[in-house]
């Protein structure tokens, strides 16, 4: 039962680690969705109206304002709620795996197991979503790839 809780413990330990980098990552392709999507809007802008947004603006950003500036952004409200749902869940992982990982008193075998399984959901969530998003961010930078050809 022993070495079933560590060896347990182990697959959590890596089920939450991969979810957290999943959501860190998450956050990487929005900074960089905003941050190409400043540009193309400055050099359509250019002449016209001064555009001082830039995505080093939110640099340091945290996941709930990225999404408050994507929503202003996007039109996909569908990528966007389910984005949204998944701040609830990052934030129970980050700190129930602090509990689980580190507590003198563990949870049990069964909560463990239960608690993995949890993780397996929010991990295909969180691939999911990075594939819509990066799909989102293709769809961005595609028609700005051929001006920018155009224009060399």
């Amino acid at each position: 039962m022993k070495s079933d809780q560590i060896s347990q413990k182990e697959i959590y330990r890596e089920g939450s680690n991969l979810a957290l980098a999943g959501y860190q990552l998450i956050e990487a392709l929005l900074k960089t969705y905003i941050k190409n999507y400043f540009e193309i809007a400055k050099y359509f802008l250019a002449g016209k109206l001064h555009f001082g947004f830039t995505g080093r603006d939110y640099d340091e950003a945290p996941l709930g304002r990225l999404l408050q500036v994507f929503s202003k952004i996007s039109n996909d409200e569908k990528l966007l709620k389910d984005l949204r749902s998944e701040v609830q869940h990052r934030d129970q992982i980050a700190h129930r795996s602090m509990l689980v990982l580190f507590a003198k008193t563990g949870p049990t075998s069964e909560e463990l197991s239960s608690m993995i399984s949890e993780l397996e959901v929010r991990n295909r969530k969180i691939n999911e979503l990075l594939k819509r998003l990066h799909a989102k961010h293709d769809e961005l930078i595609s028609p700005w790839n051929e001006v920018a050809s155009v224009d060399s």
